[in-house]
């Protein structure tokens, strides 16, 4: 029997740790979540869909899927590959790699602001490992330790404040966590980032445990973590 959309379950990517900083390259680390497949008619995929017409030519029938209690970037992501497939199905001559290109272009119209935060999924979607991410950088296949959904999504306006030091200590605390994903100490440094995301975006401080503020598109999500191996 053919399992409805809804029935199917999927690992995909999420961000995990990493701030926007406008015109800054600071690394993005990514972890995998577990979540089902749902019909999400997202605007984005809705306008994704237009500009990739456009681009290619060709106008193909798709199936808009998204992802349950997932990031928005995530959910972004999975149903854009999906679109992509029904394009290569429907017969346009590009290779898959031609058509991320062309993904990774429109992403950058939709989302001028976000497209490192949704290279970095798009990059641990096709290595099928989570990553340390930075642009111009080969990504760097890290522990897989937590598993996340979402809480509330919030929107983000711009940062209260940056410097030098403050964005330095941002790309930091990312690699620690990249470091420690095994580590106790692990959730003092999520709540540490959770204190710059709530000093620079003014996000709610969170006093719940094992939560975390992470970079969505055009805002944040909060997510709530569990171990890897507890949400099989």
């Amino acid at each position: 029997m053919r399992l409805k959309h809804s029935d199917r379950i999927v690992k995909f990517p999420i961000p995990f740790s990493g701030l926007p900083i406008s015109k800054v390259n600071n690394p993005i680390l990514t972890q995998f979540s577990t979540f089902n497949v749902i019909y999400n008619s997202l605007p984005k995929a809705r306008q994704f869909l237009e500009l990739l017409k456009e681009a290619t030519g060709f106008d193909c029938k798709v199936t808009f899927l998204g992802l349950s209690d997932s990031p928005l970037v995530s959910s972004y992501v999975f149903s854009t590959d999906t679109i992509i497939e029904n394009f290569l199905e429907c017969g346009v001559p590009a290779t898959k790699e031609e058509m991320n290109e062309i993904a990774e272009e429109i992403d950058s119209v939709l989302f001028p602001e976000d497209v490192d935060v949704l290279s970095a999924i798009r990059a641990s979607k096709y290595l099928g490992k989570p990553i340390i991410y930075r642009r111009g950088d080969e990504p760097i296949i890290v522990k897989q330790k937590f598993s996340g959904r979402t809480i509330v999504f919030w929107h983000r306006d711009k940062p209260n404040f940056f410097d030098n030091s403050l964005t330095h200590l941002a790309g930091v605390v990312t690699l620690e966590i990249s470091r420690k994903l095994s580590n106790p100490e692990i959730i003092r440094l999520v709540d540490f980032e959770n204190g710059i995301w709530s000093a620079t975006y003014s996000v709610p401080i969170t006093s719940i445990s094992m939560v975390k503020w992470v970079w969505d598109l055009e805002g944040t999500s909060l997510i709530g973590l569990s171990n890897w191996e507890e949400a099989q």
